[in-house]
């Protein structure tokens, strides 16, 4: 009745009874906990009314009831929870992990269903991931590697989002920038590489608005910055390939023989190896290896495949894997064949694999 009539002496006098009276707890029990707590978000959800949540927050600190056991209970039926309380629950949480290993155990249950609930959806949309990435890295990395593992097979655009959002968190090569109506990725392309010099026409530092897309196969898809690829995969498929088909301008572009030649770079998963036509046997996958002594662990792998005029560049997860030069590195018997990969490339190119759940940056 205060905030709606606008009665500002009730509104102050409704806040000091609840600091006075309901915040004092006489058994400094769950019960007359949760109902101060329930008091709070009612407030802030429904009345715009955030004094009370801080109150709640400032004098649940210093109880022996921390906010770690406090949500443990709170959260219990995670998948019950309304809208208004898991908001409550992040506000509660602030930088404690707890929230987040709630939120893993409540997925980890979810693994044999392959199913991404609405509440954990919500929850992952709304927390700070940003500053949880940063303040407690190996737990974020679990939560990275979970939610990619549910996803495979998934469509929704939420849930691919979201997953490609916290993995690039967990990669570190990205800012992100949180919409209310979706999330939309804001790519940091890395400014410098100290490995190419600076005649390779190496375009890796534009600032872009870009969104991560399931990868569909042999589907046209556009180079990002001119040169590069960049695609999400997950430890957990082996024997699975990824052919990208660029498109070659030659010197006979304008005239009427072929303007545009196709050349392939393929990958393998585990054991991780790689073919280029032209430059090796491109039958063979394993025609040259990728050395695992090198190639980063993660189950989560972030791939960045960059052609340049005398490399073909392959990065993951920040660790350049491949640096082949096509003029030294091909087979003895490709050295003629070798030197279309020097030439310019239009900017499609053909994507085909056979993976369940590849993600592409949509250029």
């Amino acid at each position: 009745m205060a905030h709606v009539f606008e009665v500002s002496w009730l509104t102050k006098r409704c806040l000091k009874f609840y600091k006075m009276e309901v915040l004092n707890y006489e058994k400094n029990s769950y019960q007359e906990i949760v109902f101060a707590c329930e008091i709070a978000s009612r407030a802030a959800h429904y009345l715009n009314q955030n004094r009370y949540v801080s109150l709640f927050i400032k004098d649940l600190l210093p109880r022996d009831f921390s906010r770690t056991l406090f949500l443990q209970r709170y959260m219990a039926n995670f998948a019950e929870l309304s809208r208004r309380q898991i908001d409550m629950s992040i506000r509660v949480s602030g930088n404690d992990s707890s929230i987040i290993m709630i939120l893993n155990s409540h997925l980890t249950m979810n693994l044999k269903s392959k199913s991404i609930d609405q509440n954990s959806l919500y929850l992952l949309q709304h927390f700070d991931m940003k500053k949880f990435s940063r303040n407690h890295p190996v737990l974020f990395k679990d939560t990275a590697e979970l939610m990619l593992e549910i996803s495979e097979g998934l469509d929704s655009s939420n849930v691919i989002n979201i997953v490609t959002t916290i993995v690039q968190l967990k990669d570190g090569s990205y800012e992100n920038d949180y919409d209310e109506a979706a999330l939309s990725i804001q790519t940091v392309e890395e400014s410098s590489d100290s490995e190419i010099s600076d005649d390779e026409d190496f375009h890796d530092q534009a600032v872009v608005n870009r969104c991560w897309i399931k990868a569909e196969s042999e589907e046209d898809y556009k180079l990002i910055c001119g040169n590069s690829i960049q695609l999400l995969t997950t430890g957990s498929e082996s024997n699975r390939d990824v052919n990208v088909y660029f498109r070659f301008l030659t010197e006979h572009e304008g005239s009427e023989a072929e303007p545009v030649k196709v050349r392939h770079f393929g990958m393998r998963s585990n054991p991780w190896g790689y073919k280029i036509e032209g430059c090796t046997d491109h039958e063979r996958y394993d025609a040259r290896s990728i050395d695992v002594e090198v190639l980063p662990s993660d189950k989560v792998k972030h791939w960045i495949i960059t052609k340049t005029s005398r490399h073909l560049i392959v990065k993951c997860n920040k660790v350049t894997v491949v640096k082949f030069n096509f003029s030294a590195d091909s087979d003895s018997d490709k050295k003629e064949s070798c030197k279309l990969w020097s030439n310019k490339v239009t900017t499609d190119f053909m994507l085909k694999h056979d993976w369940k759940a590849l993600f592409i940056l949509n250029g």
